[in-house]
């Protein structure tokens, strides 16, 4: 819910209120790359089972759920009522499809995409990572990101550096090449 929530320009958030809801018997997302190994499942499982138990016996001691969901897991489970403006919807999609998301979110921006796909084809595909054709054309990950990446978009950084080169006496050659007709390249 945390990078959910930091789109905000054409969104609107209603988030299920941990001060007011009793967390007791909370329910939590276990990531993939947890389940992959039975140790650290089994700690991973531990750990949320021990913050249940604390939770529990802070409320039993008379602590208001307000104050005992300081103990409460970043892989506790929250119900969210979202709504976006389409651009909005597209912003959110060019960050959160790129292949360098973490793959909770970029599960749940799949999941409006297939949504929209259903209602427009045509307006879905435009839903798309930031270096797509549809979108900036360019990866806009930090340049470290952009190099783990496999899909081989060019970088902003790259296509700044080219255009600064453009600009200059020495990109004449390159300046003559592109004004002329795509028939004669």
């Amino acid at each position: 819910s945390h990078q959910w929530v930091r789109h905000v320009v054409g969104v609107a958030h209603s988030q299920q209120s941990q001060r007011y809801v009793d967390a007791e018997n909370f329910s939590t997302v276990t990531p993939p790359s947890v389940s992959k190994s039975v140790v650290a499942e089994g700690d991973f499982c531990m750990e949320m089972n021990g913050s249940s138990n604390a939770y529990e016996r802070l409320q039993g001691h008379g602590v208001p759920n307000e104050d005992a969901r300081f103990l409460l897991p970043n892989a506790t489970t929250t119900n969210l009522t979202t709504t976006f403006t389409y651009e909005a919807l597209r912003h959110f999609c060019a960050k959160r499809l790129c292949s360098q998301a973490q793959w909770e979110i970029r599960a749940v921006a799949n999941v409006l995409r297939k949504e929209m796909r259903q209602m427009s084809p045509f307006l879905a595909s435009y839903l798309v990572p930031a270096c797509h054709i549809n979108a900036d054309g360019m990866c806009t990950e930090p340049y470290k990101k952009h190099q783990e990446c496999k899909v081989g978009r060019p970088h902003k950084r790259t296509l700044l550096r080219l255009w600064s080169l453009y600009q200059t006496p020495v990109g004449k050659d390159l300046r003559s090449y592109l004004d002329r007709p795509a028939e004669e390249h």
